[in-house]
């Protein structure tokens, strides 16, 4: 009797253990998919996606001065209800001119860089700015996205969907290294809990709703 409980505790020791290994691989994976990481080769422009400023910009610096792209966008962020204080005559900083200074500043030229109107708020409303632009560049092939590590998955998907139609742009992403983001224990630490969280109720909702109200038209 008392090896049956002992071969019997064994086995639901095992089925545990098993079960935890599983929990946390399949954490894991949640996790690592939001990252879109690849291999990188110079794009004819990059497009640093407004929002966290600092660990973007950083990136962008890097990519540039290891000479990834030369013609460097950025897209006027909403500043939502900021620019009350605007109106009445406040002198603010945009994030959006912010971004720029930082990057000029951190030595990619001024006039490597164009900042587009449309006060986006969200990644889709600057996608769709940003198709505009490219539908009158038409020398421009292949765009860099530069956006914090948990953003990617959710913005390639975006912009490969916006900028759909006749004429093929390749869609490269690049994960902020210097991101906050934990995608290996992701549950371990507040902020990338809430990136994880906020980052999927993102994607279900773009794949099955936001993405079906995007017009394709054909870039010409």
């Amino acid at each position: 009797m008392k090896r049956f409980f002992t071969r019997h505790t064994a086995i639901n020791i095992g089925i545990i253990v098993l079960i935890l290994f599983l929990f946390t691989l399949i954490l894991r994976l949640a996790g690592n998919y939001l990252v879109r990481e690849e291999p990188l080769y110079k794009a004819d422009a990059a497009i640093i996606l407004m929002g966290s400023i600092t660990d973007r910009v950083l990136q962008a610096s890097d990519l540039y001065q290891e000479g990834y792209f030369e013609k460097l966008i950025l897209v006027e962020e909403n500043m939502g209800p900021v620019e009350a204080l605007v109106i009445r005559g406040a002198r603010l900083i945009s994030n959006t001119e912010q971004c720029r200074q930082a990057a000029v500043d951190l030595g990619i030229p001024d006039s490597c860089i164009t900042v587009l109107p449309g006060r986006a708020a969200s990644t889709q409303k600057e996608a769709l700015i940003a198709r505009n632009y490219l539908a009158g560049h038409p020398e421009i092939s292949s765009l860099l996205i530069i956006t914090s590590a948990s953003h990617t998955r959710r913005a390639a998907m975006i912009f490969r969907k916006v900028l759909k139609g006749d004429r093929k742009i390749e869609i490269l992403t690049s994960p902020s290294i210097y991101s906050s983001f934990r995608a290996e224990k992701w549950w371990r630490y507040r902020e990338s809990r809430q990136d994880v969280v906020y980052e999927y109720i993102k994607i279900l909702n773009f794949l099955l709703i936001e993405q079906f109200r995007i017009s394709t038209r054909a870039l010409k």
